[in-house]
């Protein structure tokens, strides 16, 4: 299973089994969840310490959680999913045949793994959350009432919203594109305002 904190909620993002080979990939809350060992996953969670039990049905930190109780998996293992030393979520696996089926050695090794997938989980997770803000902004950008418009600092008008379009004649911001408008000429600013701005975006980085 693999276990992901979004917005300090944990969720269930995926999980494998080797023993029919099936994948599912979904984002739902680690509370609703009824296939794996609630107590342990917590524990981990609390500690961010790795949770590794040879012969599950024998611990008796965990002997009594309902789910050891019905599924009496044979090995357990939790380890934290860390991303510059921050908790970011957790990989749980079990094996219900073998005991003592996680060595140290097979431990050390999904160490390494995860700890190079934590990276990968977070720039997945920083390049989701900047497609979100860039449809936020564009939403925004489009619906807005009041007129709106992009120029570079030498002037050039690279876009328009379609309240600008609609305000200065023109029934699409395409239309008013394709017509070479300059916001200059069209008295959106002055030349001197213009100046004023590009000064101070210079100076500031915003106006």
């Amino acid at each position: 299973f693999l276990i992901l904190k979004e917005n300090d909620e944990l969720m269930v993002e995926a999980q494998i089994s080797l023993e029919n080979e099936e994948q599912i990939y979904t984002s739902a809350p680690l509370d609703e969840s009824h296939l794996l060992s609630m107590s342990v996953v917590q524990y981990v969670i609390r500690t961010e310490n790795i949770f590794l039990i040879a012969d599950a049905i024998d611990e008796t930190l965990i002997s009594r959680d309902p789910y050891i109780e019905n599924q009496k998996p044979k090995s357990i293992l939790c380890i934290p999913v860390q991303y510059r030393g921050d908790l970011t979520g957790v990989i749980y696996m079990e094996n219900n045949q073998v005991s003592g089926a996680f060595t140290p050695e097979r431990v050390e090794v999904l160490q390494v793994l995860i700890s190079q997938a934590a990276i990968s989980l977070e720039n997945a997770r920083l390049y989701r959350n900047l497609k979100q803000s860039e449809l936020k902004y564009r939403d925004i950008y489009e619906n807005s009432v009041e007129g709106l418009f992009q120029i570079l600092l030498g002037g050039k008008l690279i876009s328009v919203n379609p309240a600008t379009a609609q305000i200065l004649g023109y029934d699409s911001p395409e239309e008013m594109m394709s017509g070479g408008l300059d916001p200059i000429q069209n008295s959106i600013v002055s030349i001197e305002d213009l100046r004023e701005v590009i000064e101070q975006v210079n100076i500031s980085g915003k106006v």
